[in-house]
């Protein structure tokens, strides 16, 4: 869970993907999932699973989470720019993003769709990064 909250403060931050959904608490990122209604583009970011890596003398003090990044747009070109931002700012990052003591960032894999949001068509990407955290 700590993985998501990491992503969202580099993509939050990150001026690339900033200039195209908006920056800090007004950016068009959300978790898990944003209204129909939503006027594009935006992302969406959800906790795939969490793997601990647990000791023999207690809980795991290291998790690494799988995070999916969709990316929402009117045009596959915006999609495709937003996809390639995201995986700038993410792709191999450590450090303290958002309080997460994060040692690693990974992009693992990327698909693309297409989707009908009420009565507009509306092209995804969805990245999938593995995120090494502390506890």
């Amino acid at each position: 869970m700590n993985g998501q909250l990491a992503i969202m403060n580099i993509l939050q931050n990150d001026s690339a993907y900033s200039a195209i959904v908006g920056a800090g608490n007004n950016a068009k990122i959300y978790y898990d999932e944003a209204m129909e209604t939503q006027t594009l583009p935006f992302a969406i970011i959800q906790t795939d699973s969490i793997i601990p890596n647990d000791t023999k003398s207690g809980a795991s003090t290291l998790d690494q989470d799988m995070v999916y990044v969709t990316h929402f747009a009117a045009k596959k070109k915006d999609v495709i720019a937003m996809s390639l931002a995201a995986r700038t700012a993410l792709e191999r990052k450590n450090g303290t993003f958002g309080g997460i003591v994060t040692i690693g960032l990974q992009f693992k894999t990327q698909r693309s769709d297409t989707e009908r949001l009420i009565d507009k068509k509306v092209f995804t990407e969805e990245q999938l990064y593995q995120v090494m955290t502390t506890q």
